[in-house]
């Protein structure tokens, strides 16, 4: 319904909606109108508003929200494979026992493995201490670092330094102790340092890369492992970050690339001869990520063999499996860790253990 008045200037008759009560309008007179009423809106005017406020957001579901099947864009021949192999493996247990991890919260300090040498990587610069001595302190360092006494173990690779200065290898540990030493935003600073003496050192922007995404700084961990696998292709540790990276950010097509790339470096390290435990670790993480559960069964049972009494080995036996979410095997791990001395094992134990001991708790 419309309000009908007439302008006292000119006495035009002007007819207005009747929700425009109250408001001000000019005359083509040019006299400045108040629209009279007691602002009441008809009956069809509600009735108006009311299909408007029905048919608007139908119309916006109809043409953005409904769920028709958009065309995939053409993929490239390795991505179309690497699809094509994803969907061919079995999808890795979730049975009771084999619990999936609970997401990682930002700013939670994590576990930050050493770096493994240059040669185990792959490729990229050599590392080792030009100082016998300076070796003899980073093997000290090594040995704490197993045992989880990360402080003992960053004097050490800080005595390794100073013995030798040139020594990237006590630099690149020095990082992961302080990490694991609590000390996040010095071991963050000192990787940042790294990378900018030497921005084309492989480990400094992994080692950065990997601190990066446990302090929740997706974007920069990105970058720097980005360029991490870049300037050293071989780095499989690089690209397992990564992958998880990709994961955590739903970008799962581009983390199964790079577990398969791993997982490509790692074989030929084994064709060379480098039988090492940790390597088939990697390889049983890679392939576990991917849904080859028998190939990650075989990898992971062969570093358990070799490291039966290996305490550092047996607590990156159980990070692995809790990657994975198998907590069966993870306590096992732990338990002997924890047996043969280290000393965040029992922490780690309480972390796989049921969430608060609360008898209501259900299986996840």
């Amino acid at each position: 319904m419309a309000i009908e008045f007439i302008c006292p200037q000119c006495g035009k008759q002007q007819r207005v909606p009747d929700y425009s009560v109250g408001k001000a309008f000019k005359c083509q007179c040019g006299y400045t109108l108040i629209a009279p009423g007691e602002g009441k809106i008809s009956g069809w005017t509600l009735l108006m508003f009311a299909a408007i406020a029905v048919a608007v957001p139908m119309f916006y579901y109809l043409l953005f929200v409904s769920p028709t099947e958009a065309p995939k864009p053409p993929a490239d021949e390795k991505t179309a494979a690497l699809e094509e192999r994803a969907a061919e493996t079995p999808s890795p247990p979730t049975t009771e026992d084999n619990e999936t991890s609970p997401p990682r919260t930002p700013k939670e300090p994590d576990f930050l493995p050493p770096p493994l040498p240059m040669q185990m990587m792959g490729g990229g610069k050599e590392s080792a201490p030009a100082e016998g001595s300076a070796l003899k302190a980073i093997q000290l360092g090594d040995d704490a670092f197993a045992e989880g006494a990360y402080e003992d173990a960053l004097a050490h690779y800080r005595q390794a330094a100073a013995l030798d200065s040139t020594s990237r290898a006590a630099k690149e540990r020095i990082v992961s102790a302080m990490f694991n030493a609590r000390q996040e935003d010095r071991a963050i600073e000192e990787a940042e340092a790294m990378v900018a003496a030497d921005p084309e050192d492989a480990c400094a922007s992994y080692l950065l890369g990997c601190m990066c995404r446990r302090a929740g700084q997706l974007p920069e961990a990105l970058t720097r492992l980005r360029a991490a696998v870049e300037l050293d292709p071989n780095n499989f540790a690089a690209r397992h970050e990564l992958a998880i990276l990709h994961t955590d950010t739903g970008r799962q097509q581009e983390a199964i690339s790079q577990l398969y790339e791993a997982i490509a470096t790692c074989r030929k390290l084994l064709e060379d001869g480098r039988n090492d435990a940790r390597l088939h670790v990697a390889l049983g993480t890679f392939h576990g990520r991917v849904g080859n559960q028998a190939d990650a069964d075989k990898h992971l049972v062969e570093a358990a063999s070799q490291s039966q009494d290996d305490v550092g080995l047996q607590y990156i036996l159980a990070k692995a499996y809790i990657e994975l979410g198998r907590k069966r095997e993870a306590q096992q791990h732990a338990e002997r860790a924890k047996s043969l001395g280290h000393r965040d094992a029992q922490r780690l134990l309480e972390q796989l253990a049921p969430s608060s001991a609360a008898p209501s708790a259900t299986p996840h």
